[in-house]
C-alpha cells in the first residue's frame, strides 16, 4: 500500500513544486514506484516534465470533470518507476470550474487514490501555494505532509497557518494525517545568519525537521528551464545529491 504525501505551503517560491518533482524522481531512482500528482492549477508538475498542457490530451482536470478515471490521467516519464498526473487547467474559467468541483466533493481525490495505492510505494501531491479548497482536499487524501521552508521571516511566519489547516483537516476529515517533516530549502551557507537561523529553526521544530537540507544551487534553478528533474540533468550535481539524500531519509523513516 503506497504512502500519499502532500507537499504544502501557503507561500510561493519556497521550492514546493521543485521538491515534489525532484523528490519524486529521486524516489524512483532508488527503485520506489512513484507517482507525482499535480494538484496545482499553475501546472508546475507538467511543465517540469516538458508537457504542453494545451496539446497533450487528458490530465487531472478531465478526471474532475468525470470524463476519465484517475489512473487514465497518468503519463509516463523517462524513468520506468515514475509516473505523473499533470494538472491540465488551461484558463481561469477552468480553474474556477475545478475549484467548484473540488468544493462539492472534498473526498473525490481520496476515494480515487485508493484504487492506485497498491501500484505505488509513494504518491506525492503538489499543492497550490494557498491553504484553500484544493490544498485541503490534498490533505484529506494524504497520509502525511511535507512543508518546504525558506530561512526567512515571511516563510517561517506562514508555518503556523499551515499547521492550523492540517489540524483542522485532521479533526474534521482525516484523523490519520501526520507531519512527514519540515524541509529547509534554498539554504545559502555563505550567508552569515544561516547557521543561527538553522539552529533556531531546529530548536523550535525539533525532530520534525529533516536532516537533509536543500541548498540554493544553479542546478535546481535549471529544472524549470530545461523541463527535467535535476537528476536528469546531472546525477552528481549538488541539487541532485540533496534530493537523493532526502529520498533516502524518507524511505528509511518509513521502513
Amino acid at each position: 500500500m503506497g504512502k500519499v504525501i502532500s507537499i504544502i505551503s501557503q507561500k510561493g517560491g519556497v521550492g514546493k513544486t521543485t521538491t515534489a518533482v525532484n523528490l519524486g524522481a529521486s524516489l524512483a531512482a532508488l527503485k520506489q514506484n512513484t507517482l507525482i500528482l499535480g494538484h496545482d492549477p499553475q501546472c508546475g508538475v507538467g511543465v517540469s516534465f516538458g508537457i504542453d498542457i494545451k496539446s497533450n490530451g487528458t490530465g487531472l482536470y478531465n478526471f474532475y470533470l468525470g470524463e476519465i478515471p484517475l489512473f487514465a490521467a497518468r503519463k509516463n516519464t523517462q524513468m520506468e518507476k515514475l509516473h505523473i498526473i499533470p494538472c491540465n487547467v488551461k484558463s481561469s474559467e477552468e480553474e474556477l470550474s475545478l475549484l467548484r468541483i473540488v468544493s462539492g466533493d472534498i473526498f473525490k481525490l481520496r476515494s480515487s487514490l485508493r484504487q492506485l495505492r497498491h501500484r505505488y510505494d509513494y504518491i506525492l501531491i503538489d499543492c497550490p501555494p494557498t491553504l484553500g479548497t484544493i490544498s485541503t482536499a490534498s490533505l484529506v487524501a494524504s497520509d502525511s505532509f511535507i512543508v518546504p521552508l525558506q530561512l526567512d521571516v515571511f516563510s517561517l511566519n506562514t508555518l503556523g497557518r499551515v499547521i492550523k489547516t492540517a489540524k483542522r483537516v485532521k479533526s474534521n476529515y482525516n484523523s490519520a494525517l501526520k507531519i512527514e517533516g519540515f524541509l529547509l530549502t534554498m539554504v545559502d551557507p555563505k550567508l552569515k545568519l544561516t547557521k543561527k537561523i538553522l539552529d533556531e529553526t531546529r530548536k523550535n521544530l525539533r525532530n520534525r525537521v529533516f536532516k537533509t537540507i536543500i541548498p540554493r544551487h544553479p542546478s535546481l534553478a535549471e529544472v524549470s528551464q530545461v523541463r527535467k528533474p535535476v537528476i536528469f540533468i546531472g546525477v552528481m550535481s549538488t541539487g541532485s545529491r540533496a534530493y537523493l539524500q532526502l529520498a533516502k531519509e524518507i524511505i528509511n523513516s518509513n521502513q
